[in-house]
């Protein structure tokens, strides 16, 4: 979705290689962001007061940190690979960087990831070479197809000569989606791509079956010129 909409593309500190948020089971020291400190402390004093107990209830306030916390884009990233301190840092044990490394970083690294053909970071090299040769995912004009659909987002992207149709499915579940003749037609296929490793999108005549999670983009010449 990201590759095939208009505007700058931002890739966010580790997102190339899908990092995690912060352990659940890390305690609140491990947070370094002043402002999630303040919150916690203040809801704490607030919560003791009010439940009248040094043991407050703080699973609320717990859970807002685990979603929004700033930390989780700030953890040491990308982890470079499984040697100590995710090799973000080369100095002696005894000089850690500023966070704690994430605890997963022997099995979620660069290196690792590079060596891997169908890694979340060889996904997404493969992704922006497709951006760069289709104009149409960045100057394209954009219809939707799927606004009342709540499994599956689909629109369309028309440049020049060249449209892509864009079908994702953001469900676990196996769906079809019967795509509307003004979403032009599927008989000329020039190109593809699907974010499941070989992965190509079962199509009968004008109907997707798209896998759990299945994302797909098919090139195929314009209707009109834009």
């Amino acid at each position: 979705m990201q590759c095939t909409l208009s505007g700058t593309l931002y890739i966010y500190q580790g997102e190339e290689i899908a990092m995690a948020n912060l352990p659940k089971d890390w305690p609140i020291e491990e947070y370094k962001d002043v402002m999630s400190q303040e919150f916690w402390l203040e809801e704490l004093e607030l919560r003791k007061k009010k439940q009248g107990t040094d043991n407050p209830d703080m699973s609320g306030v717990w859970d807002g940190l685990q979603r929004k916390a700033r930390d989780h884009a700030r953890n040491p990233a990308p982890h470079w690979d499984d040697s100590e301190n995710a090799g973000f840092s080369l100095r002696p044990d005894s000089q850690k960087p500023w966070m704690r490394v994430h605890d997963d970083y022997k099995e979620w690294n660069v290196a690792k990831q590079q060596k891997d053909p169908h890694s979340v970071l060889s996904f997404w090299k493969a992704m922006l070479v497709f951006r760069k040769k289709h104009l149409s995912c960045t100057y394209g004009i954009y219809t939707p197809f799927s606004e009342s659909d709540e499994q599956v987002f689909v629109y369309t992207k028309e440049y020049k000569s060249e449209r892509i149709v864009v079908a994702m499915n953001f469900t676990k579940e196996e769906v079809e989606y019967g795509l509307p003749d003004e979403a032009g037609s599927l008989d000329h296929v020039v190109d593809q791509i699907c974010n499941i490793p070989n992965g190509k999108p079962t199509i009968e005549g004008r109907s997707f079956k798209l896998r759990p999670y299945e994302a797909v983009v098919l090139v195929c010449l314009a209707q009109r010129v834009t």
